[in-house]
């Protein structure tokens, strides 16, 4: 199901959660049929290089026989990721609900939400907000409530991979491989395709991922790294403006 959100700024040592307060929805008439996510279908060939297959739609019979409008939560938030010191959580939205039973689509015009991010004191709070230099402005258009969450962040300590702010990183000790875009956009790249890539995934510890784009640190969103493990769930995602 089509989703879309907004990044919000959080506390390091608080789980934000919210309360819907009204939703105004309007059902669309006729009956639709939504076809199922593609599933990628990747194999080796016999010197071991991926290859794409295409995609396949295969329809869950469990899922398609259910008589209610899914997902049953419009709304999802997930706590899970940094953008260089802040931490962010995703804030998404469902636009359209589904009753794949009855082939029932509804539309949600729109709908009122309450953010309870906790107390005031936070342990983590400082004084002077930590200056992320060319980032600030990705963060100041990214998060929706900006000004209050810069106050949010941790004082890092020296990265000896950087001699400034404006320098490239110098990689060629570290393990790295390299993503082909062809685009500007947002991209995601999940577990599955890491491993196909014969990445060693159950090695890795998804909060030490670095992304570069021309020898300069870009940021990147990693979703499911709190535990050091990257599974199934972790994803992803960056922005590149080749």
């Amino acid at each position: 199901m089509l989703s879309t959100g907004v990044l919000l700024g959080i506390p390091l040592d608080i789980t934000p959660t919210f309360t819907i307060q009204s939703i105004e929805t309007v059902d669309i008439p006729g009956q639709v049929h939504l076809c199922p996510v593609a599933t990628p279908v990747i194999q080796r060939d016999q010197i071991g290089m991926v290859v794409d297959q295409g995609d396949v739609l295969i329809e869950n019979p469990t899922v398609y026989s259910q008589d209610t409008f899914l997902p049953t939560q419009p709304v999802t938030l997930v706590t899970s990721g940094m953008i260089r010191t802040q931490r962010v959580a995703r804030l998404s939205f469902t636009p359209f609900l589904y009753n794949p039973a009855r082939n029932e689509l509804r539309a949600i015009r729109h709908i009122k939400l309450e953010i309870h991010i906790g107390k005031d004191d936070f342990i983590n709070t400082i004084s002077i907000p930590v200056d992320e230099g060319p980032f600030e402005s990705l963060l100041q258009k990214t998060l929706i409530n900006y000004d209050q969450a810069r106050f949010w962040r941790f004082l890092r300590q020296p990265d000896p991979f950087v001699q400034d702010e404006l320098t490239p990183y110098v990689t060629m000790d570290l393990p790295s491989y390299k993503i082909m875009v062809d685009q500007d956009g947002l991209y995601q790249v999940t577990y599955a395709a890491l491993q196909s890539a014969g990445v060693p995934v159950d090695d890795l510890d998804p909060r030490t991922f670095r992304l570069l784009n021309q020898g300069i640190e870009i940021p990147v969103f990693v979703l499911g790294e709190e535990d050091g493990f990257l599974t199934q769930k972790t994803i992803s995602s960056f922005m590149v403006r080749k």
